[in-house]
Order: structure tokens, then C-alpha cells, then sequence
């Protein structure tokens, strides 16, 4: 079975690493006071790498078989409408 991103994001906050890193050719790494820690893992392939990526991206888009997140903005987040000055005669 392939890593999941989210099985990787669990490890990080389990070790209390604070980054996690993602190379081709490479074990995922996470960072754990200062340090870049390799994973117990075999070196990440081009082809894996890319599926976890793009596992990643289907999830937030909701084009995945979970739904995460969402990418557009909330009302919250909507800038307001631009008034436009109306000239005075």
C-alpha cells in the first residue's frame, strides 16, 4: 500500500516535526528541532511522488473521494464590491 499524505502529516505531528519534506528519489523527511529526520520509508519515485501530490490536490478540490477543504473563498474572505464614485453635476 502507498503513503498517504495524511499518513505522513500524522507522523510529522506525532514526532513533533514542524515541516515535512517531499523529494523524488528520497525517503520523505520531516523536520524535528531544527533537524531534517529521514522516514522509515523507501525513497519516494517520480511516479509515486506525483500521485501523492495529485491525491492531494483531487481531495481539496473535491474531485477525490473526500471532500477536505474548499478552495474558493468564504463570505468572509470575499473582498468588498468596488464603489465607483458617481459624479455630482
Amino acid at each position: 500500500m502507498a503513503v498517504t499524505l495524511h499518513q505522513l502529516l500524522k507522523t510529522l505531528v506525532e514526532q513533533g516535526g514542524t515541516d515535512l519534506h517531499i523529494t523524488t528519489n528520497s525517503p520523505p523527511q520531516i523536520r524535528v528541532d531544527g533537524k531534517l529526520v529521514p522516514l522509515q520509508l523507501p525513497p519516494l519515485t517520480a511516479p509515486e511522488t506525483k500521485a501523492l501530490a495529485q491525491a492531494h490536490i483531487l481531495e481539496l478540490t473535491g474531485e477525490g473521494p473526500t471532500r477536505t477543504a474548499t478552495l474558493s473563498p468564504t463570505p468572509s474572505q470575499t473582498p468588498p464590491p468596488t464603489q465607483t464614485a458617481t459624479p455630482t453635476p
